[in-house]
């Protein structure tokens, strides 16, 4: 039998239980929107993975590199992100044991998160905010 964390629960399921979570509520009102999490699960579901498969590594290339041809925007407010994605994340290891939550979350918390959020987090797509790879700078003025 597959345990919780081996297999993705349904999104609406995820979704619900998040929003009903203690994680959730600990959020400031303004910052309980969705979207940023419902980016993650879609990114998630597309490439088929599990809660085992979102390592820390996978998690920084699908927030700084891989939710470029999904979102309309920037995000206005990276740390407010970086918070969002903290307590969902913080949700998924307690409720489906995702090995790798602690260690994304501990990424989420540092200012080097909020930094890379500001920085690469954009819609591709457009010459002035499209980029190859985190580590080519920018070439822009």
């Amino acid at each position: 039998m597959k345990r919780k964390r081996d297999r993705l629960p349904g999104r609406a399921a995820i979704l619900l239980g998040f929003v009903l979570s203690p994680e959730h509520a600990r959020l400031a009102s303004h910052e309980r929107d969705l979207v940023w999490v419902e980016e993650l699960l879609d990114a998630m579901e597309s490439a088929g993975w599990s809660w085992v498969d979102l390592d820390l590594e996978v998690f920084e290339a699908v927030l700084l590199d891989g939710l470029c041809s999904t979102i309309e925007r920037a995000p206005d407010d990276p740390s407010r992100v970086a918070r969002v994605l903290d307590a969902f994340l913080g949700f998924a290891g307690r409720e489906y044991d995702a090995p790798h939550a602690e260690a994304c979350c501990a990424y989420l918390r540092s200012e080097t998160a909020t930094a890379e959020i500001a920085r690469w987090v954009r819609p591709c797509g457009r010459p002035e905010t499209h980029h190859a790879s985190r580590s080519q700078p920018s070439l822009s003025p």
